[in-house]
């Protein structure tokens, strides 16, 4: 990776006027609060990594956007909003990994 990092952007701060930790406005930039953070919908604006994927010309070998360990709410039985394409459409969901949660006992 080192090789080709000089074309890649690293975003390590971000700012929303939400005043939440909820995980739309940190993908997105959306500033309003959301009554619901435990669900996703096709009306929530797309995340970032969507809409490069939306935007990119010619088609590729591997995905353009990909999310990683899992999604967001793994384990909790729900699936936050952020990530995802929301008003994009399914297409420009990333690539997720997904495995049964399992709880380490002590």
């Amino acid at each position: 990776m080192a090789n080709w990092m000089h074309k890649v952007a690293i975003v390590r701060s971000l700012n929303h006027r939400a005043g939440c930790h909820n995980t739309l406005p940190g993908y997105t930039g959306y500033e309003a609060m959301l009554p619901d953070i435990t669900t996703t919908r096709d009306t929530y604006p797309p995340s970032m990594g969507s809409v490069c994927e939306f935007l990119r010309r010619g088609e590729a070998d591997l995905p353009d956007y990909v999310y990683l360990p899992c999604y967001l709410g793994w384990g909790q039985a729900i699936r936050r909003p952020g990530p995802y394409a929301g008003f994009l459409g399914q297409r420009y969901d990333p690539s997720l990994l997904s495995a049964p949660p399992t709880r380490i006992q002590a």
